[in-house]
């Protein structure tokens, strides 16, 4: 009794099956964690934005109690200058009715177009 152990062209082997279901199995482990760290990171991302973004608001309803128009120019410039002290305004400019310009403040690099 003799067993042939050869294989013939074309046909499929189990190793070479075993071996391609593997890899196959492992793209698929890798995307599902890829896409795991992705979302756990972006929501990180999204909850430090929205609690800087709620700093700056508390920050400018405290530096806000009173109107500007109580305030004398003196006033006006340095709760202004303070304002121009945190990074996110670029541009910071007041009016008055008859349009003459109170404070006008542009962060350099920006343009200055209104």
């Amino acid at each position: 009794m003799l067993i042939i152990t050869e294989i013939q062209k074309g046909e499929r082997s189990i190793s070479r099956d075993l071996a391609a279901c593997l890899v196959f199995a492992l793209a698929i482990i890798i995307g599902l964690v890829t896409a795991y760290e992705y979302i756990g990171r972006s929501k990180m991302l999204r909850q430090e934005y929205e609690d800087k973004a709620d700093n700056y608001i508390e920050q400018l309803a405290k530096s806000v109690t009173f109107p500007i128009w109580n305030f004398d120019m003196g006033s006006l410039k340095h709760v202004c200058s303070a304002y121009t002290q945190n990074e996110q305004f670029a541009k910071l400019k007041i009016v008055d009715m008859n349009g003459e310009v109170l404070f006008n403040f542009v962060r350099p690099g920006d343009k200055d177009d209104d």
